[in-house]
C-alpha cells in the first residue's frame, strides 16, 4: 500500500494538528500521500509534498478522517469501490470510523505488516422509476428512507417484494436498511441489530399507524418496490444515507435491490462488532450476575 489518500469532513479546523501528524506519519513510512480538497483547505506548507485526490485517482488505501457521515460521503463519491477504507474517528459514535485518532501510528504499522482483515459490506441499489424508465440511480451503504418533506403528516405506501404485495403502510416514513445500517436510523425506529457480515434487507416502518406493522428482515436477492399512494404524494422525499435527497413525482416507483458492488473496510485483527456495539450503544449492559 504505497499510495494513500486522505479525505476529511468539511469542518476539521480544530483537528489541523492531528491531520498534519497523520500526513507526516505516512510520509515517514515512505507512503505517497494524496489529499482531497477538504483536507487541503485548512493546510498550507504542510501539504506541499502531497498530491491532489479527486476520488477517481488510483490509490491503494483511502483514510477517512471524521465521523460516520464522512465515511458515508466517501463511499458515495468513490469511483473504485475496490479501494479499501480505513476510518479514523474524530466524530461522535464512530460505527464506521472506528479507529481512534491517537492510535493512527500504531494502526498504520499493523496494516503495513499485514495484520488486518478485509471487511466487505453490501450496498443498496436505489432506482427511481418514472413512466417505466429508470431516471435516477443511487447507492447507499446504510439505508434508504422515504418520508414527507413536511413534518407531522403520514404517508401511504404499497410495499411489494419480488412483485408480491406484502404491506400497505400508513406511517411517518419507511426505511430499507443494510446490516451496516442496522445500528443507524433503522435502530432508532425500532429495527433489529444485524451483524454487518450478513447480507439482508431490513424493512422498518417509521411510527406506523398499526400495531401489526413491525420490522422484517428479508434475504438480499429480493427486489423491493415502494409505490406512494394517497393524498400527500407530491411532497414525498427519498433519502440515501441521510446525504442525498430526491423529490419524487406522482406515479413514481422506487425499486431497491442489492448493489452489484461492495464497499471494503480494513479492520485490525482484534476489532470486534460486539465490542463496538458494547462501547457505542452499551449493548448488554445492566445485567448483574451477582443479582444486585
Amino acid at each position: 500500500m504505497k499510495k494513500v489518500a486522505i479525505t476529511t469532513r468539511h469542518d476539521l479546523k480544530e483537528h489541523k494538528s492531528t491531520l498534519i501528524k497523520f500526513i507526516k506519519c505516512l510520509q515517514d513510512q515512505d507512503r505517497e500521500v494524496f489529499l482531497d480538497q477538504n483536507a487541503r483547505k485548512n493546510l498550507s506548507e504542510e501539504v506541499k509534498n502531497c498530491q491532489n485526490f479527486e476520488f477517481d485517482n488510483s490509490v491503494d488505501l483511502l483514510v477517512v478522517v471524521g465521523g460516520d457521515g464522512t465515511v458515508l460521503r466517501a463511499t458515495r463519491y468513490m469511483k473504485d469501490l475496490n479501494v479499501p477504507l480505513l476510518g479514523i474517528n474524530v466524530g461522535r459514535l464512530g460505527f464506521l470510523a472506528e479507529i481512534k485518532s491517537e492510535h493512527f501510528d500504531n494502526t498504520c504499522q499493523l496494516i503495513w505488516e499485514g495484520q488486518f482483515t478485509k471487511d466487505p459490506r453490501m450496498l443498496l441499489k436505489v432506482e427511481l422509476v418514472r413512466d417505466g424508465e429508470v431516471v435516477l440511480t443511487h447507492r447507499a451503504l446504510n439505508e434508504f428512507t422515504i418520508g414527507l418533506s413536511e413534518v407531522s403528516r403520514i404517508i401511504e405506501l404499497d410495499i411489494s417484494v419480488d412483485s408480491y404485495p406484502v404491506s400497505h403502510v400508513l406511517a411517518d416514513g419507511f426505511i430499507v436498511a443494510t446490516p451496516t445500517g442496522s445500528t443507524a436510523h433503522s435502530l432508532s425506529a425500532g429495527g433489529p441489530i444485524l451483524h454487518p457480515k450478513m447480507e439482508a434487507f431490513i424493512l422498518t416502518p417509521i411510527a406506523p399507524h398499526s400495531f401489526t406493522q413491525k420490522p422484517i428482515v428479508i434475504t438480499p436477492e429480493k427486489v423491493i418496490e415502494i409505490k406512494p399512494k394517497g393524498r400527500n404524494r407530491e411532497n414525498i422525499m427519498i433519502t440515501m444515507d441521510g446525504q442525498v435527497s430526491e423529490k419524487i413525482e406522482k406515479g413514481d416507483v422506487i425499486r431497491i435491490s442489492k448493489h452489484e458492488e461492495k464497499v471494503c473496510f480494513l479492520r485490525l485483527l482484534d476489532e470486534s462488532f460486539f465490542k463496538t456495539i458494547k462501547a457505542k450503544l452499551f449493548w448488554g449492559e445492566g445485567f448483574n450476575t451477582n443479582g444486585e
